[in-house]
């Protein structure tokens, strides 16, 4: 399933904004036919859209409060940017349960859940946010089967006598440990695994491509099923997740919006104006007011939370001063 365009999403939401608040002319209807028909993701956004047409009127109530107590303008804005929220939900849903069946495994970890674990050869798992993996020791080999999610692994040591290989195997590829510490993530929303060596070197065979590559201790390299990206020298702040925080250095906020939401619940919109704006800081992973208090003190951001926090917006303050 090819994911919607983030902007046909937004035009959907206008679209919604305009038809709640009067009907439309002549005019505009055939701007809006024209617009609707304009390609299949255009059809699939406007279903989408028509779905929450009819349940818009059971927002809660604390949204309808909000909107209320706006300028019409605002109205309009926070109206559109809670229709896209929720249209941008329900395609996150739909990808989700299209290619990533309800796997429990033997280990899992909800959203904003941290775990670990240790197996019975020593060997020392870290469980990120949102991951889930299956544990099959034999006499022949140990391998874990990555689902989705983010693990650190610190692999035990067997007696050479009845030493078995240890695997991670992901959706693209069995990645095999030469004696390691090592971090495998293979996100729901990407289609790619990504692997990072801390100490010693793991062996990456790809599942459909025979070509095998060993990364050494301080590399780091993403691949799918044919393909291996560029390799690159180990970024030691993409792993410090462990300590439940999120390092930046001269991140683009947006980007560093897009990690922390993997511990959220919530939806967070950063406003086009500052997503490229650079942060760096330490950000924690579970406690969003030190996150807003983080951010408006060192930049010119404002933060505001909605409908108890599952709504968390992110705007410049720039122009706000400018206006007065």
């Amino acid at each position: 399933m090819k994911k919607i365009d983030a902007e046909i999403l937004e035009q959907a939401a206008q679209w919604v904004v305009k038809i709640r608040s009067e009907p439309l002319n002549a005019e505009q209807q055939q701007q809006f036919e024209q617009w609707r028909n304009a390609s299949q993701q255009h059809q699939k956004a406007w279903q989408r859209a028509q779905r929450l047409l009819s349940t818009l009127q059971c927002l809660p109530n604390q949204s309808q409060n909000i909107l209320e107590q706006s300028e019409k303008k605002q109205q309009q804005h926070l109206s559109k940017l809670m229709i896209l929220v929720f249209l941008s939900i329900t395609a996150t849903a739909i990808a989700y349960w299209q290619f990533y069946p309800a796997w429990n495994g033997d280990y899992s970890t909800k959203t904003g859940e941290q775990k670990q674990i240790q197996l019975e050869d020593g060997t020392q798992l870290d469980l990120n946010t949102q991951t889930a993996l299956d544990v099959q020791f034999s006499e022949r080999q140990r391998l874990i089967v990555l689902h989705y999610g983010e693990i650190a692994i610190q692999t035990g040591h067997e007696n050479i006598d009845t030493y078995r290989p240890f695997i991670v195997e992901s959706q693209h590829a069995y990645m095999q440990a030469l004696g390691t510490v090592f971090n495998v993530r293979q996100l729901k929303q990407e289609q790619s695994t990504c692997l990072a060596v801390m100490q010693n070197a793991v062996k990456v065979t790809l599942k459909q491509n025979t070509q095998s590559r060993i990364i050494h201790a301080g590399e780091q390299i993403c691949f799918d099923a044919q393909h291996y990206q560029v390799q690159q020298t180990l970024q030691p702040l993409q792993y410090v997740w462990k300590n439940k925080v999120v390092m930046a250095y001269e991140t683009p906020l947006n980007d560093l919006i897009k990690e922390l939401s993997r511990y959220q619940t919530g939806y967070i919109y950063v406003d086009s104006e500052v997503k490229n704006l650079k942060v760096s800081g330490s950000f924690p992973i579970d406690q969003p007011v030190q996150l807003r208090y983080a951010l408006e003190a060192s930049y010119p951001v404002k933060v505001h939370n909605y409908l108890a926090g599952h709504l968390i917006t992110i705007k410049s303050t720039i122009h706000q001063v400018d206006s007065k």
